[in-house]
């Protein structure tokens, strides 16, 4: 009775139930990088991931969903944990590619309500 649609879960006819929120496999383990590049409010180094790290560990998390959220929901979600404060600093820091990672999937979920 279940029936793949093309490009989303498959479906059960009847079924009026809403979507799972997203999660990440218990064996996702990201790439973590060798060293952190992140900054603080002084310009020096505090052992957190950078711009472009917390991207790369936001984006291999959600490309390691099923199903894989659409372009503009991953950057909907690169927005959300990107935004700086007055200052120009990013507003969230992490010091995994896993916490990303996770802060990652719960921005998903958020923005799908």
């Amino acid at each position: 009775m279940a029936k793949e649609q093309a490009g989303g879960p498959a479906h059960v006819e009847g079924s009026t139930s809403t979507p799972k929120a997203a999660k990440l496999a218990e064996d996702f383990v990201p790439n973590e990088p060798a060293t952190h590049s992140g900054v603080d409010e002084k310009g020096l180094p505090n052992e957190t991931l950078s711009q472009n790290q917390t991207t790369r560990a936001a984006n291999e998390a959600l490309l390691s969903l099923r199903p894989q959220p659409t372009a503009t929901d991953c950057q909907n979600v690169f927005d959300k944990l990107l935004e700086r404060d007055e200052h120009g600093k990013l507003k969230k820091q992490f010091k995994t590619a896993k916490e990303a990672g996770e802060a990652a999937v719960a921005a998903l979920n958020e923005l799908k309500g």
